[in-house]
């Protein structure tokens, strides 16, 4: 999915999009099964680690 919305140049053929959807760059069930999201460490740049707190401001 992220190759289809991202990477790829053009159009996204009829039976593909009914399986995309209105998805953009991958979908949360991929973030969900990333081995690289299993247990992500804190960010050793003081400017990142307060990102790690934005996920409930962004599911609303």
């Amino acid at each position: 999915m992220a190759y289809l919305t991202i990477e790829y140049c053009s159009e996204i053929d009829l039976k593909l999009r009914e399986v995309v959807g209105e998805h953009l760059f991958g979908c949360d069930d991929c973030q969900l099964v990333c081995p690289f999201n299993a247990s992500p460490s804190l960010s050793s740049l003081i400017e990142l680690r307060t990102l790690s707190k934005m996920g409930a401001h962004l599911s609303r």
